[in-house]
């Protein structure tokens, strides 16, 4: 649990759990809480478990949240060079070619990723106002403020890539109903894509065959239990498959559209404490890069005890959003 914090503390709320951490002056992990939420948790569930992970003390603390893929819109865009205003009127020309709802329910923000000749290329950011609107009522509910709000993307660069030495790095970091994929050329993020894909799909397989709750097959899932080779085949190879697939594709893609490889794949995320999950996913991406399944430096730099090794896997983007200044 995170008693105080004299940083910002990075929040993660995926639809499976909430997850909190707060960073010494030295960005290294201080204290940290992990709270596992029902299936279709409510809001009041969210809140009790965001309480059960910070403290009645850190009323004073400031937190940075993040985003879901899954809530946010994002899109690389170039335009040319200018003022703010000429950049803002650009960005609204092309909002008006894709955007699916009314201008005024949504939040639009853009990050810059690089500057070459007379353009600008960033990621486009499209936030619906009502999700704002939830995340902040969550917050205010554990009587804490929000600092600031981010995509994943950023967080796990923060968290994941910090030696790219100007290789073009993919991190794929699974969640429990998604898996967030962005390729960084250097230091600039040049695709962000968010797939509905993720690990509850092991946790439900597991507990049909099983015939276990949800909530026990995750937990033998996190806890790193052997299945028999059959169901490994049956349940696991399958979302292999798919993410893999992903992989494949988005690496195409850089290949053609930026005319580069990928040189490194970084993969993240709770379910990759399994062995033979993960000595699947290595098994087919290593075709195409070099890949390491990967844990924070600011984790692993950490004398922090934690109960259960899976932990360690689970907090990238909490992390990432810690180390957001």
């Amino acid at each position: 649990m995170i008693d105080s914090c004299p940083n910002v503390i990075g929040i993660d709320i995926s639809s499976s759990s909430v997850k909190a951490v707060c960073l010494d002056k030295n960005g290294i992990l201080k204290s940290y809480g992990v709270a596992d939420l029902p299936a279709a948790a409510t809001d009041t569930d969210v809140i009790l478990a965001l309480k059960s992970v910070i403290g009645e003390k850190c009323g004073e603390c400031r937190a940075n949240i993040g985003l879901r893929g899954l809530d946010v819109l994002t899109k690389s865009l170039t335009v040319k060079y200018g003022s703010a205003v000429e950049i803002e009127k650009q960005v609204e020309e092309h909002l008006s070619e894709f955007l699916p709802v009314e201008r005024e329910e949504v939040v639009v923000s853009w990050e810059v990723v690089g500057k070459e000749n007379n353009q600008v290329k960033m990621i486009l950011i499209v936030v619906p106002k009502k999700v704002l609107e939830r995340y902040k009522r969550l917050i205010d509910g554990v009587g804490i403020a929000v600092n600031n709000y981010e995509i994943n993307a950023f967080s796990l660069k923060r968290s994941l890539v910090t030696n790219s030495n100007n290789k073009t790095v993919m991190v794929a970091d699974m969640h429990s109903d998604e898996t967030d994929i962005e390729v960084f050329a250097g230091d600039d993020l040049i695709l962000d894509k968010t797939i509905p894909i993720g690990g509850k799909r092991i946790t439900k397989e597991l507990s049909q065959r099983k015939m276990i709750s949800i909530e026990e097959a995750e937990r033998e899932k996190r806890a790193n239990k052997e299945i028999e080779e059959q169901m490994v085949y049956e349940i696991y190879k399958p979302l292999r498959d798919d993410i893999v697939s992903e992989i494949v594709k988005v690496a195409s893609m850089i290949r053609i559209e930026y005319g580069i490889e990928i040189n490194k794949i970084v993969l993240s995320g709770g379910d990759y404490n399994s062995s033979q999950w993960r000595e699947l996913v290595l098994e087919d991406s290593s075709k195409l890069a070099t890949v390491e399944v990967k844990t924070p430096e600011a984790i692993t730099q950490s004398s922090v005890l934690f109960k259960e090794v899976g932990e360690k896997m689970r907090l990238a983007n909490a992390v990432g959003l810690a180390l957001k200044k």
